[in-house]
């Protein structure tokens, strides 16, 4: 019995492949990629550090309800909001966008094994990456 169901059991990657073939899920995920890989950090540091959100929030100068807005990963944060969080926690945040048939000369190999990265290519091709250290 326990066979049958762990030969059941699919991969994140694959059931989430399988949802961007959704047009409308796809462009949703686009848009999120920056807000999700800041949100997984934000949550892992607070997770590290034995933190709550109002903790974190008086460290970083944000509200609680800022902090959670931050961790549902709904929306960009703004760069003010990155820098508080740079300069508060020592996060180190690259957001590298290139074109479609481009490669970077910027971008370093170890920045795309930071601890969280978001890789998101958009219909066009354009790609973005998103790392937090």
């Amino acid at each position: 019995m326990r066979t049958q169901v762990i030969a059941k059991l699919r991969r994140a990657s694959d059931v989430l492949d399988r949802q961007l073939e959704d047009p409308e899920l796809r462009a949703r995920w686009q848009r999120t990629a920056l807000p999700r890989a800041v949100a997984l950090r934000l949550v892992s540091y607070r997770a590290e550090h034995g933190l709550s959100q109002s903790a974190l929030g008086r460290i970083v100068g944000l509200s609680q309800p800022a902090i959670a807005r931050i961790e549902a990963g709904e929306r960009v944060p703004t760069v003010e909001t990155l820098l508080r969080l740079a300069d508060a926690l020592e996060m180190e945040f690259l957001l590298d966008i290139r074109p479609a048939n481009g490669t970077s000369s910027w971008v370093s190999v170890e920045a795309e094994a930071a601890s969280i990265v978001e890789t998101v290519t958009t219909d066009k091709g354009t790609r973005l990456l998103v790392a937090v250290n």
